[in-house]
């Protein structure tokens, strides 16, 4: 799914997490720092940031036994290029803070060097 260095670079942070009538929602972050990262994570339509998502409800359901509903946004950490992921383009004064949701998968754009 992600090449071997990815998985150690993401640095995943659970940000919160709730019971509502019996099933887990969690969310959860990851920054990425490097074009390639944000690419492997959200290109296709999130394609791998869904499977990813999908494989961490399906065990943790299996553990805690009841429905599990998890959100992973990424915190981009770099210049975007987001005409590959949306077609709408940010201007530049919107790089900085804006958020965004990608088709029900969470993308953020931090503040960029």
């Amino acid at each position: 799914m992600l090449p071997n260095d990815v998985p150690y670079k993401i640095n995943p942070v659970l940000e919160t997490w709730q019971n509502e009538n019996g099933m887990l929602k969690i969310l959860a972050s990851v920054d990425s720092e490097k074009p390639r990262t944000t690419n492997l994570l959200l290109n296709e339509s999130a394609k791998n940031l869904r499977t990813i998502a999908k494989l961490t409800e399906n065990d943790l359901q299996s553990l805690f036994q009841c429905e599990v509903f998890v959100m992973i946004t990424v915190n981009v950490q770099h210049k975007p290029k987001l005409e590959k992921f949306s077609s709408q383009k940010l201007n530049s004064k919107e790089h900085n803070t804006h958020s965004r949701d990608f088709n029900g998968i969470g993308y953020r754009l931090g503040k960029y060097m």
